[in-house]
C-alpha cells in the first residue's frame, strides 16, 4: 500500500529555500545591489577598505592605551609598574593584556594578509596583457610572481604591507 508523501519538505522553507533560489548574495560581491552597480568601492575593495578600518581601529586602540598607561601609572628606575600586589591578580591581569595584544596582533596580520592577497591578484587586463606575452599568472593563490606581471602601485602597496607586517610575523 502506498501513502502520499509530502511533498514540501522542511528543507524548502524558510532561509534554505531562499538560498537555492539565490536570493542571498556572497558577502562583499556588490552583485545584485543596485546602488553598488556604478561605485568603485564594491566587491574586494569593500572588503579592503573594511580590512583598513580593522587596522585603523587597531591603531586608535593601542594608542589609547598608550596614553592612559602613561598618564595613569608610575615609573620606578625606568621601569612602568601597572600594579603592585597579590600574585594571584597579576597573573590574571597578565594573561588577559597578553590576550588582548594577541587578538590585536592577529585582527591586524588578517588584515594585511588579505589585502597582500588581493594585490597580488590579477585583473582580467592585467591577465590579457600577461597571456599576450606568452606569460602565465597564478590566480587564487598568494603568487610573488604575479606582481611583476601587474600595475607598480599594486607592487609597492604589496612590499609596504609586506615590510611592516613582518615584524609582527617574527614577535
Amino acid at each position: 500500500m502506498t501513502t502520499a508523501r509530502n511533498t514540501t519538505s522542511i528543507a524548502n522553507q524558510g532561509w534554505f529555500a531562499d538560498w537555492r533560489l539565490g536570493k542571498y548574495v556572497r558577502l562583499g560581491s556588490g552583485a545584485g545591489d543596485p546602488e553598488e552597480a556604478g561605485s568603485p568601492f564594491r566587491g574586494w575593495r569593500k572588503a579592503v577598505i573594511a580590512a583598513a578600518a580593522v587596522t585603523g581601529l587597531v591603531l586608535l586602540i593601542n594608542i589609547s592605551f598608550a596614553v592612559v598607561t602613561i598618564i595613569k601609572f608610575t615609573v620606578n628606575d625606568g621601569v612602568g609598574i601597572i600594579y603592585s600586589g597579590d600574585c594571584g591578580l597579576v597573573k590574571r591581569w597578565d594573561t588577559t593584556l597578553h590576550l588582548m595584544i594577541n587578538l590585536l596582533g592577529t585582527a591586524l596580520l588578517a588584515a594585511s594578509s588579505f589585502t597582500m592577497q588581493c594585490l597580488s591578484s590579477p585583473t582580467r587586463s592585467e591577465l590579457n596583457d600577461a597571456h599576450s606575452k606568452r606569460v602565465s599568472l597564478e590566480i587564487g593563490i598568494a603568487s610573488f610572481k604575479n606582481l611583476f606581471y601587474m600595475r607598480v602601485w599594486k607592487g609597492v602597496l604589496w612590499a609596504l604591507l609586506c615590510f611592516s607586517t613582518l615584524p609582527l610575523h617574527l614577535l
